[in-house]
């Protein structure tokens, strides 16, 4: 009995080196990706805010995002000797921080790095919560689900708020089953931290936690049992301690606001930490005005309500999917009673997002990414381990591993705009915005357009803050909606489909297809002078 402690300890010591091994990889894949791309549109202002943090002591310049993924965007570059140039526009801020070329590349590069970190909290809490499901193995195999998730490797690598959410989040909800299960002043206050660290990384938290946490017990209340067997002593002391993570995640909360005391601007109060209230007000603000938004060849202010589904179904790797479902199916049957949990997570944060009016990406839901890895991760150690038994079964979830890993080898370094096999060649018909064209490929642009020779592109960007940045870039010529120019053409795709180049009614680009894609964001023409018929059937355009 000895010696098989000692050979099990042996092995799942190797199958953590495996799981590490695994993340050094999709940390490799990150920083390589990174170098291809400008900022995306919202890198800039993230970066601003973080150097303000930083450098001034202040958290003023935009509240409507806690500061704590700004603060690991901004701090490389600060270490490195960037400060803030005292902008009160935080986009503004965050150009003049990244400067020109080269400059710009350095500094986008280390701030990008900063990011890293959050990306492995994320995997260590995948590790985590499929280890105490299925052991060590299944541990493995959920991390090798998360690093070959497009969206994972994608956020992983970019300066916003989105990877911290994903790992906080996941982060507090691990840490409350482990606390409810266990209720103990030492648990709590390690659910305290979490928690805590979740409110700083994303306002999403406070109501995806929630929103998860009735899931599970909806769930096994159907089941007929609670969410967790207490014995009445235990359930006192789960009361008891509640206290005790509130109050570490609170001064948690206060810390990352440095302490602050002030008006929240509702009702005259004055409290700790009040950018974290007025930053949740901005927020409440905004949602019910909602986003501009587009899916499936529509355009709504106030969003969809099946968009989340939609992009979760497109941007999802099909292997993931495939064994996900498979994996819910059996959990639904009785046969999986671990899954109800990360299906319980993943459903309660969907649900959530399903009511926003702000739907402008699949990086809203980023924490599913990991209850998904979890769910399909431990299933498939489950079918492997037991290939003997069922070897249909196992050659089945074999063939969908591969299928998963290949099509992330494939989407490199196109993590962002990553479709599945479902969407096809032109997934502007379906999504855009951050989803696919976040402004990320004007570097893309401008190095193909020096190739040959162009001195000037007719562009109307998404996101034009680069081509400042780099004094090689060509000029960008003003463009008309209906009518194409001669030369050079440039579409971005959120500009096309979401703003619409700012007019109504049709424009130009809805009647040709372009025969050149630079990345996956922006369409590219080149049209001899005089044109004929390309805008037929265009108000305005030539018959």
């Amino acid at each position: 009995m000895a010696v098989f402690r000692t050979s099990q300890k042996s092995t799942d010591s190797w199958l953590v080196v495996a799981a590490l091994f695994l993340m050094g990889i999709a940390t490799a894949r990150i920083v390589r990706a990174s170098t291809v791309f400008n900022a995306t549109l919202d890198e800039p202002w993230h970066l601003g805010c973080g150097m303000e943090w930083l450098d001034r002591g202040r958290y003023t310049e935009d509240a409507e995002q806690p500061p704590l993924a700004r603060i690991f965007g901004a701090l490389l570059p600060y270490l490195a000797g960037e400060r803030s140039h005292g902008n009160s526009l935080p986009w503004i801020e965050g150009d003049a921080i990244l400067g020109k070329r080269p400059h710009y590349d350095r500094v986008l590069q280390l701030g990008r790095i900063g990011i890293l970190p959050l990306f492995w909290v994320a995997g260590a809490l995948v590790f985590l919560w499929a280890h105490d499901h299925g052991g060590a193995f299944a541990g493995l195999m959920a991390v090798a689900m998360f690093t070959a998730t497009p969206a994972m490797l994608a956020h992983g690598g970019v300066i916003t708020t989105d990877m911290a959410g994903t790992g906080f989040v996941t982060a507090a909800f691990y840490y409350s089953m482990r606390w409810w299960r266990k209720p103990a002043h030492r648990s709590a206050v390690v659910f305290g931290v979490a928690l805590g660290l979740a409110a700083v990384s994303k306002f999403s938290a406070l109501v995806f936690l929630p929103a998860s946490w009735l899931a599970v017990s909806i769930v096994r209340g159907l089941q007929g049992r609670c969410v967790v067997q207490l014995r009445p002593q235990s359930s006192g002391r789960a009361l008891r301690t509640v206290p005790v993570a509130l109050g570490v995640a609170v001064v948690l909360v206060w810390a990352a606001y440095r302490f602050s005391f002030g008006h929240v601007g509702i009702l005259g109060l004055r409290l700790p930490a009040p950018r974290f209230f007025i930053g949740l007000k901005m927020l409440w603000e905004h949602n019910l005005r909602g986003h501009a938004a587009y899916l499936l060849g529509r355009r709504s202010q106030f969003g969809f309500w099946y968009y989340f589904p939609t992009v979760l179904a497109v941007k999802t790797p099909l292997g993931m999917i495939a064994l996900a479902s498979w994996a819910a199916y059996r959990a639904c049957r009785g046969l999986l009673a671990w899954a109800v949990t990360p299906l319980a997570f993943c459903a309660g944060i969907l649900l959530v997002c399903m009511m926003s009016r702000i739907d402008i990406g699949v990086r809203h839901i980023l924490p599913v990414y990991c209850g998904l890895s979890v769910l399909s991760g431990a299933f498939a150690a489950d079918a492997l381990s037991a290939a003997k038994r069922r070897p249909i079964a196992a050659a089945g979830v074999a063939a969908l591993l591969v299928w998963d890993f290949t099509a992330s080898g494939l989407a490199h370094p196109d993590y962002l705009a990553y479709t599945n096999e479902l969407v096809g060649t032109e997934p502007e018909k379906i999504l855009a915005d951050s989803d696919l064209d976040w402004g990320q490929d004007m570097k893309r642009l401008g190095a193909y357009l020096r190739t040959t020779g162009a001195t000037g592109v007719t562009f109307m960007p998404f996101d034009g803050s680069f081509a400042d940045a780099d004094p090689s870039f060509p000029r960008i010529l003003p463009m008309d909606p209906q009518h194409p120019a001669p030369g050079w053409n440039a579409v971005s795709i959120s500009a096309w489909k979401v703003k619409r180049f700012g007019v109504s009614g049709p424009v130009w680009p809805d009647a040709e297809k372009a025969p050149i894609r630079i990345g996956r964001g922006i369409l590219l023409w080149r049209f001899p002078s005089p044109m004929s018929g390309i805008t037929a059937g265009l108000p305005g355009g030539r018959p």
